[in-house]
């Protein structure tokens, strides 16, 4: 990797970084999409599992929420790890031009998603099965392009969890993703003892970008960044479809 890449990888990794620390999500979504720009998808996917680990520990333990977390979604949680592992699968079989194709999409599928009304509220007793259901999906997309969000988000959402407390789940929720992955991925052979070790030094700058973000969390408008940064990811998932298609 040359002094230029490794200066636009560290820069791609403390954005994401910021955003989770500024709205509590965005690793993957924001660092894939502007790793992809620079680098092949593989090699982006398999930079972000271990900051992941790190980054949602931090944040799911800081307010004491992995334990209830863990007990009140312990069904989502096996789902997804059912996903995961079919997701990856599907990872280690696909041409490259299907995997920028199926990226971008997801990618386009959340920010859309992100405009839907969200009134809509779950009643108590679907909670676990839809939840099994999101856990499901979301492992899948995870094991193929470590983009889980989506449908983990609409799903928490329409659960009405105040600020901080969807926070707290969904960090706990991701924390068990990213395990999961490094476990999946170094089982199937998407991550190689290098690529794992590669993991670990975007550990740096991720970090350094959750706490910034952090540091800003009360003084940006929230709202405002959250819809200009929608539309530049909008833009970068059209992107990558044009790529797979073309």
């Amino acid at each position: 990797m040359t002094a230029t890449l490794m200066v636009l990888t560290a820069l791609a990794l403390f954005a994401g970084g910021a955003v989770k620390g500024l709205v509590g999500i965005g690793i993957p979504l924001v660092s894939i999409s502007l790793l992809s720009l620079f680098l092949p998808l593989p090699d982006a996917i398999t930079l972000l599992p271990v900051p992941m680990i790190l980054a949602n520990i931090w944040l799911s333990f800081a307010g004491n929420h992995f334990l209830p977390a863990l007990r009140r979604f312990w069904p989502l949680v096996l789902a997804m790890f059912a996903g995961t592992m079919a997701g990856a699968q599907v990872l280690t079989a696909l041409d490259l031009a299907s995997l920028n194709l199926l990226v971008g999409i997801f990618v386009v599928v959340f920010c859309l998603s992100s405009h839907v009304n969200p009134a809509m509220r779950l009643p108590h007793r679907y909670e676990a099965g839809a939840g099994v259901v999101a856990g499901g999906i979301g492992g899948f997309m995870g094991g193929l392009s470590v983009l889980f969000g989506p449908p983990l988000i609409m799903y928490l959402t329409s659960l009405r969890l105040d600020r901080d407390t969807f926070v707290g789940v969904i960090s706990s929720i991701y924390l068990c993703c990213s395990v999961t992955l490094v476990i999946v991925f170094g089982s199937v052979g998407v991550m190689s003892r290098a690529q794992f070790a590669e993991s670990v030094v975007a550990c740096v700058p991720l970090l350094l970008g959750v706490w910034v973000g952090q540091r800003f969390r009360r003084r940006i408008d929230e709202e405002l960044f959250r819809k200009l940064l929608l539309v530049a990811l909008l833009g970068v998932g059209v992107r990558l479809i044009a790529v797979g298609l073309g």
